[in-house]
């Protein structure tokens, strides 16, 4: 039989190049998805807390929260997306009595909600590729409502609009886009 015998460059280069694969695969493993194709002027946010972005259309901006019951500690953060000129402070006054509204709600510790809209027809639709429900609102001559649920990274994730009737064409496009580019990067 005969003897292999290696000589240190070439084992220097056999593990130089096992390192170079491994590493390659550990970077493809950790890479954040590209941002999605934006409508022309859009932006795209990036959230701090949570490991996702979204398109926010021209003039709008963001703000954030964490909320819950009076009688817990905040268990669930919100990003508001906020119309041009739109100034209010996104506080629970805020989110219940403003007739122009769109946020992402993602439950933190909350108990689980289990049915989120009771007697609202549901349909399915698709999140960043995941499942998701879709149900649709409308208080008579006021009022259109449309929310999204859908679960990432173990946490349950509520997209709203609600806005007056006479703007609910424009906001429900903006709303529409904003799930179309929505993006889970977390694990």
């Amino acid at each position: 039989m005969g003897s292999t015998i290696y000589h240190r460059g070439s084992l220097r280069a056999i593990v130089a190049g096992l390192a170079c694969v491994i590493l390659a695969i550990l970077a493809g493993c950790t890479q954040v998805p590209p941002p999605p194709k934006l409508p022309s002027g859009w932006t795209l946010y990036r959230d701090k807390q949570f490991a996702f972005q979204m398109p926010i259309p021209p003039g709008w901006h963001t703000a954030t929260m964490r909320d819950g019951p009076s009688d817990r500690p905040a268990c669930v953060y919100v990003v508001g997306i906020l119309p041009p000129g739109d100034h209010t402070q996104l506080t629970d006054l805020a989110l219940s009595n403003d007739p122009e509204l769109m946020y992402v709600m993602v439950n933190i510790t909350c108990p689980d909600w289990g049915t989120i809209m009771p007697g609202l027809k549901e349909t399915a639709v698709t999140v960043d590729g995941k499942a998701a429900q879709q149900y649709d609102s409308q208080i008579p001559d006021t009022l259109i409502g449309r929310s999204v649920v859908a679960e990432f990274g173990g946490h349950r994730y509520i997209f709203h609009v609600q806005t007056p009737i006479t703007k609910g064409p424009g906001d429900l496009g903006i709303f529409t886009e904003l799930l179309k580019g929505f993006q889970y990067t977390g694990s």
